[in-house]
């Protein structure tokens, strides 16, 4: 195959991947009792959404004791994802659960291509980089659902 159609797979399977792990937020929000808020992936989601929230909100020196909202406050443990989550795209405006919602689909599809370009550098084929991706993604498929939870 030439390198044109490897870059097309690729491009292909990064945007299948991101469609897929979407479903479970389209199929919650086309049902009928759907009333705006989004699927919690795992059991600890609301104080990961108050820690991210805290810093899209402009204030990540407050994301390690995002619940009582006093500064002097020291947080439980160091948040240093959230707070970089904080400095890095506060600008944009979005809320915990949107931003959270398009990272499911940015960090999978980032970390695809970062294996890809791993097992290329180690000397491996085209064909046994992307089989190698492929299995790590049928593997780690549920893990890759809310990337910082993990």
């Amino acid at each position: 195959m030439t390198q044109k159609r490897w870059t097309l797979v690729l491009v292909f399977t990064c945007i299948a991947l991101a469609v897929i792990m979407q479903i479970p937020q389209i199929l919650h929000m086309r049902h009928p009792l759907y009333q705006g808020r989004l699927i919690e992936l795992n059991d600890d989601e609301p104080a990961y959404l108050a820690r991210v929230e805290e810093a899209l909100t402009g204030r990540p020196e407050q994301v390690e004791e995002a619940f009582v909202g006093d500064p002097a406050m020291v947080g439980m443990h160091f948040a240093f994802i959230e707070q970089m989550y904080g400095y890095l795209f506060s600008w944009t405006g979005l809320h915990a659960p949107v931003f959270l919602q398009i990272e499911d689909s940015v960090i999978p599809v980032l970390l695809f291509l970062a294996l890809y370009a791993f097992f290329r550098l180690c000397g491996f084929s085209r064909a046994k980089s992307y089989s190698g991706c492929l299995v790590f993604l049928l593997v780690s498929l549920y893990y890759l659902d809310r990337p910082i939870n993990q």
